[in-house]
């Protein structure tokens, strides 16, 4: 029985069933009972509480997400981070995944693919402006709600970051098959590996294939960085010319080739939409004006439907001779030139063209409006009152917006629209003291405000939970004043846990041992095939009680290896067999494959080291053969050969 269900968290929240499971939580449907509205809650799975990898990536995505406020992306009420539970309280979606409605459809119609994905960009654009990159955008994490809505899901963790390409397992197979270029091979992340994942779901949407299938995940991410996807116009004909160059474009390997951003890529989506005969021009990344055959870019599809150059008008009639034609264009234009004719002369008499002076539009911003308005300093100009808008830069009740600009040359009596500041928005601070701090600091965000966490030991309020405010509760504010909250770290402990820092960036290390109470010392560098910056050990080992604030001292990878290669030819028994192969260096697995063997001598395993290392095969759990390779001198020694073994069973 799940512990959780029938269970309140916080005297608040009732757990009702499972209804997700993932990596690192599982998600429940609960109902919350102050507001009595039904809540996802997700909740850290107890194996990885004292994990403090993945604390930080459950810290993360409620960080990241919290930050974010579009209706294209699943909302966060509430978040808890002790000792005994962390949990997020997320809006319930009742809904499918876009992945379960595309293994429902097979393929969509390019509309609604369309339709999709630009409510997917609108979600990227805000969180991209927020500064947040989502790295792992694929059908899974896209939500389809009963009324038509499309919602994001799963903001601020990247699964896999830290799994090496030649050790990937089968977990990562429901994101390898989304992943750009640079993801695929260590390399910078920003929102246009984003784009490049949403344009993998736009050719697998109207496609109903993905760019890139093979036998097993490495493959599939050798695919992304080194092979060319198929036409999608090659798999369905009828895909219009503008969709398959949007969906090449976002599926450029070179960052810089893609869309530079969710919003320019939402531009072009949209442009089809209104204009299903566009098409783009990509030759410069810039350029991304519209070419072709479509007329303007407002015009609706339905009103391009069906129609020819060459079909006679509705009815079927033929259409007139070409000669009359040209006479009714004659006569209409002379028409035309009659009637303006008539119009200026009636114009020219009444004296309205009759010369006046040309008068410079004075600059009213930042001149009080009242002022203005009885000030015969602009009698020449009729200025009008457009609307009252927050402003930041200008003061209450002075023109913050003008229309015409200022110094431009126009004739007296010209209107001149304005808008007024009503001053920067002011809101009044919340009481938030005894909340837990993630939830409070969310809604404090939501309000405009700027938060800056001070964290202070305490031995009467329990940890995360909020001390005071600077300034304190219903104190009037200005929207985007930064307001300090002082949060409780529990009581103070001499002694710290050293957390295990291997596979971070040096970066990274730093900021979770501040966030230990622990301060990084020196970071030198070795040669190691690891990325560069990432750490490879540290002078206190993970779980080393150290005394606050002291340095940890750790190497870094170069980035530069003096490792050598060793390829190792592993003779195979005679069996007509698929078999499982696993190549274990000092009990370490560093190559693994599955195959028949039926006509294979030998098996291949590349390896990267220096010095001497004991090197074990098994063929389907059981031991092949024991080697001890040299990786300096290039040599290998079989101290142990079972293959015999192997052929006995097989002639059995």
């Amino acid at each position: 029985m799940d512990k959780y269900i029938g269970k309140e968290l916080n005297s608040r929240y009732l757990i009702g069933e499972l209804i997700g499971v993932g990596g690192m939580s599982n998600v429940y449907r609960a109902v919350d009972k102050i507001t009595n509205r039904v809540v996802a809650i997700k909740i850290l799975r107890d194996e990885y509480l004292t994990d403090p990898e993945f604390l930080r990536r459950f810290k993360n995505e409620s960080k990241a997400i919290a930050a974010l406020s579009s209706p294209n992306i699943v909302n966060v009420f509430d978040v808890s981070f002790n000792e005994t539970s962390q949990w997020i309280v997320m809006e319930y979606i009742d809904g499918v995944t876009l992945k379960e409605y595309i293994a429902k459809k097979k393929i969509l119609a390019w509309q609604e693919a369309v339709y999709v994905a630009i409510q997917v960009l609108k979600a990227l654009q805000h969180a991209h402006d927020k500064g947040v990159v989502h790295r792992d955008i694929k059908p899974q994490n896209i939500m389809l709600l009963k009324e038509g809505s499309v919602k994001v899901m799963d903001f601020g963790i990247a699964r896999f970051a830290r799994n090496d390409m030649r050790t990937m397992t089968g977990k990562a197979i429901g994101s390898v098959h989304y992943i750009s270029p640079e993801q695929a091979t260590g390399g910078q992340i920003d929102g246009k590996t984003d784009i490049y994942s949403v344009g993998v779901m736009l050719f697998e949407m109207v496609t109903g294939r993905l760019p890139f299938e093979a036998d097993n995940p490495v493959s599939v991410a050798l695919k992304q960085i080194q092979s060319q996807p198929m036409r999608p116009r090659q798999i369905n004909s009828s895909l219009p010319l503008g969709l398959e160059q949007i969906i090449m474009n976002a599926l450029q390997k070179d960052q810089n080739g893609r869309y530079q951003s969710a919003a320019e890529m939402l531009s072009a989506l949209i442009i089809l939409k209104q204009n299903p005969s566009k098409t783009f021009s990509y030759a410069s990344r810039r350029n991304l004006s519209p070419v072709g055959t479509g007329s303007d870019v407002h015009e609706s599809s339905s009103n391009l439907a069906g129609k020819s150059l060459n079909s006679p008008p509705e009815g079927g009639k033929e259409a007139p001779p070409k000669s009359w034609v040209k006479l009714l264009m004659i006569i209409s234009l002379m028409f035309c030139f009659m009637t303006v004719a008539i119009v200026f002369g009636a114009l020219a008499l009444s004296g309205l063209f009759s010369p006046s002076p040309d008068v410079m539009v004075p600059d009213l911003l930042g001149e009080n409006y009242e002022a203005v308005k009885v000030s015969n300093e602009y009698s020449k100009f009729t200025i009008n009152l457009e609307t009252t808008v927050f402003d930041e830069k200008y003061a209450e009740g002075e023109i913050c917006e003008q229309d015409p600009r200022p110094g431009k040359s126009v004739k007296e009596a010209t209107l001149i629209m304005v808008k007024v500041s009503r001053g920067q928005r002011k809101e009044k601070m919340p009481d938030v003291v005894g909340r837990e701090a993630g939830g409070a600091i969310a809604d404090l965000k939501n309000l405009g405000l700027t938060v800056n966490e001070r964290r202070v030991f305490s031995d009467d309020v329990a940890k995360d939970i909020i001390i005071r405010t600077e300034p304190p509760a219903d104190t009037e504010v200005l929207v985007g004043y930064e307001v300090t909250v002082v949060i409780s770290d529990g009581p103070e402990n001499k002694k710290v846990k050293v957390p295990d820092l291997r596979g971070m960036t040096w970066q990274e290390a730093e900021k979770l041992l501040k966030e230990n109470h622990l301060q990084l010392g020196s970071h030198s560098e070795i040669n190691s095939d690891k990325p560069k910056d990432v750490v490879l050990n540290q002078s206190l080992a993970k779980g080393v009680e150290a005394d606050v604030n002291d340095a940890i001292d750790v190497n870094v990878s170069s980035g530069v290896s003096d490792n050598k290669k060793y390829t190792l030819r592993v003779p195979l028994p005679k069996m007509n067999e698929f078999v499982k192969l696993v190549a274990l260096k000092d009990g370490e697995n560093v190559y693994e494959q599955e195959l028949d063997i039926t006509e294979i001598p030998y098996w291949s395993v590349e390896m990267f080291d220096k010095g001497l290392h004991n090197v074990q095969i098994t063929i389907n759990g059981s031991i092949l053969g024991k080697f001890v390779v040299d990786f300096d001198n290039g040599t290998e020694h079989l101290e142990v050969d079972n293959s015999s073994a192997f052929e006995d069973v097989s002639e059995e």
